[in-house]
């Protein structure tokens, strides 16, 4: 297993590996941004109406983020 040890060579700063990690993570930032403030403006449309309403849908889009929680995971990794 002499390929999993770590060598001088294996450090050595390569840019265009970073500049694609750079655009990937921004990308995945401004995605992530959009869905907040859709969430919050749906929050704040929803907090017009009775305590009914606004427990069901917390409700629901609890379970929804349980439900897609595996899926989120597995596109981050």
């Amino acid at each position: 297993m002499t390929f999993l040890l770590l060598h001088k060579s294996d450090f050595v700063l390569d840019s265009s590996l970073y500049l694609d990690l750079f655009g990937q993570g921004m990308a995945m930032g401004l995605m992530n941004s959009i869905v907040s403030i859709g969430t919050v403006t749906l929050q704040y449309a929803i907090n017009g109406f009775c305590p009914l309403i606004i427990s069901a849908q917390v409700a629901a889009r609890r379970i929804m983020s349980f439900a897609v929680l595996p899926l989120t995971s597995l596109a981050a990794g």
